[in-house]
């Protein structure tokens, strides 16, 4: 390339007619798209899970009784997502096509999950799609940690005064108490 003298110039995406599929991400996430076959088989998974099948019978007598909840076409839906049963037969179909698939290219949890939640929805869905990419043996063979290694620890000097070591840290993901979930931690 270096015997060529070529300009790189951007075109917005009303001059780039001849965008390809890899390049324009919308159309990338629109070739996913969830396959619904044998849906009598989904109804009677929802129908054999307790807790669904109390939410779609109070739908039926007020349909505002539970919130972000609607039955349509006796359809659950949670959010405008077809809901499932944490118990779902489907489930692992789901997370196979949508992370280890060609299409679903082994993407990492945050991606694999916003692809899922898009069409559909279960309760302990971010759990499981978590689980299913960590042991998921492609991404453990071929995608390395891209943390640093945290290194040898090392003790603090004893200081010889009041105030002349200060240090200060942040313990953060902690189960949340009263809305907050960080902890600021001050040494003297």
């Amino acid at each position: 390339m270096a015997r060529y003298d070529f300009e790189i110039q951007y075109k917005s995406g009303k001059e780039n007619s001849a965008v390809d599929a890899l390049s324009w991400r919308s159309s990338y996430c629109a070739m996913t798209v969830l396959q619904i076959h044998d849906f009598e088989e989904w109804t009677e998974e929802i129908k054999q899970d307790d807790k669904l099948q109390k939410i779609m019978q109070d739908l039926i007598i007020d349909p505002t009784s539970h919130m972000g909840y609607t039955l349509r076409d006796q359809k659950l839906f949670y959010k405008e997502k077809l809901m499932l049963s944490k118990s779902s037969s489907r489930i692992p179909i789901i997370l196979k096509e949508f992370h280890s698939s060609l299409i679903g290219g082994h993407s990492g949890i945050f991606r694999t999950y916003k692809r899922i939640a898009s069409l559909v929805y279960w309760e302990g869905m971010k759990t499981d799609i978590k689980n299913f990419i960590v042991t998921c043996e492609v991404c453990q063979r071929n995608k390395s940690n891209n943390l640093s290694p945290a290194g040898l620890l090392q003790p603090l000097p004893i200081p010889t005064q009041v105030w002349t070591n200060i240090s200060m840290d942040f313990i953060g993901g902690l189960p949340k108490s009263k809305g907050k979930d960080t902890i600021q931690v001050v040494v003297d």
